[in-house]
């Protein structure tokens, strides 16, 4: 349910444009499990092929992997800020297929581990 809940806020914050390719995009991934979906089948659903799903997303200033990175790290926040929710259940819950690539994943976004995150987190009112 809390994971519906992020999906709908974070389809609510895309940017009006909804003829964009990175809006596309974005929409497509935020339907998708998280970190499932792959280049290959987004531009398939978009009709192009992968390079040109690139280049489009390239003129738009941005990538798959940077838009996948930016849904990916807005939803490990979300789940961190729940205290009850464990690390590795975070990481499955993104489909990482284990916890170690979680935390580098999370250390690449935010220069810190999940853990110190959150330790951070719950010492600021």
């Amino acid at each position: 349910m809390m994971a519906l809940k992020q999906c709908e806020g974070m389809l609510a914050q895309l940017q009006s444009d909804r003829e964009s390719c990175k809006y596309r995009v974005q929409k497509m991934m935020l339907s998708h499990p998280p970190g499932v979906l792959t280049e290959e089948e987004a531009a398939a659903a978009l009709f192009i092929c992968k390079r040109t799903l690139a280049r489009r997303l390239k003129a738009e200033g941005t990538s798959f992997r940077q838009l996948r990175d930016g849904i990916l790290s807005q939803q490990a926040i979300g789940y961190l800020r729940d205290s009850s929710v464990s690390v590795e259940a975070i990481a499955e819950l993104l489909n990482y297929h284990d916890s170690a690539n979680f935390r580098r994943a999370f250390k690449r976004w935010f220069g810190v581990t999940p853990d110190q995150y959150r330790r951070r987190s719950a010492s600021q009112p």
